[in-house]
């Protein structure tokens, strides 16, 4: 077994001027999403039913408010047609 002499001086070590830096990068590491459980999914399902419920029950208050309206004022064909509506509404 030969040992072989390196034709390069390796202690001899050149230090770059200042001029010569090289621009640092971050590393900006990559953020997961939200992960979703089948409890965060329960509450946003229940939260979406709650929000259509509470919009159905003001659209029914609206209709009864307009059936109450057209009765007083006698208009009794008004009235039923509301009516039809409230109880689609309400089915």
């Amino acid at each position: 077994m030969h040992l072989k002499v390196s034709s390069t001086d390796w202690y001899k070590i050149d230090i770059p001027s200042t001029k010569e830096r090289k621009p640092v990068e971050v590393y900006h590491p990559y953020k997961l999403g939200e992960i979703l459980n089948l409890k965060t999914l329960k509450e946003e399902r229940l939260k979406k039913e709650a929000h259509e419920l509470k919009m159905l029950e003001d659209e029914v208050s609206t209709l009864l408010a307009s059936i109450e309206r057209a009765i007083n004022g006698r208009r009794a064909e008004e009235a039923k047609a509301t009516l039809d509506k409230v109880l689609d509404e309400i089915v």
